[in-house]
């Protein structure tokens, strides 16, 4: 496995919606975001066989994307 993490020292997701967050049209961004980003993101790490997580590390929003190795 190849595995990514990305964390920024922003605001960590909202814990009502932090277990849906890679659902479609689920969104802390406000009205003037759709909800599909994550959603797209999930789906493209599935079709390859990979995964997408979200953490928080001391109060720190983390992304891990695992992905496997190829030769």
């Amino acid at each position: 496995w190849i595995e990514v993490s990305i964390a920024n020292d922003g605001r960590p997701v909202p814990a009502d919606i932090a277990g849906r967050i890679f659902d479609p049209y689920v969104s802390a961004g406000g009205k003037d975001n759709m909800g599909l980003g994550l959603a797209i993101v999930k789906k493209i790490a599935i079709e390859h066989g990979g995964e997408i997580a979200y953490q928080e590390r001391g109060g720190q929003p983390v992304f891990v994307l695992r992905l496997p190795r190829t030769h």
